[in-house]
């Protein structure tokens, strides 16, 4: 659970610096969760 979050904080701070595209975001820390934890249910 750790990794996921840890995951979440990286995917906030991307988006930060990428932009506010809310559906971009969304599909942006689906994939960044499911990377770093290779578990799509955590991220869905």
């Amino acid at each position: 659970m750790r990794a996921y979050l840890a995951a979440v904080v990286v995917c906030v701070c991307v988006h930060l610096h990428l932009g506010s595209d809310k559906r971009s975001f969304c599909v942006m820390l689906h994939h960044c969760c499911w990377g770093v934890t290779m578990e799509t249910r955590l991220c869905e």
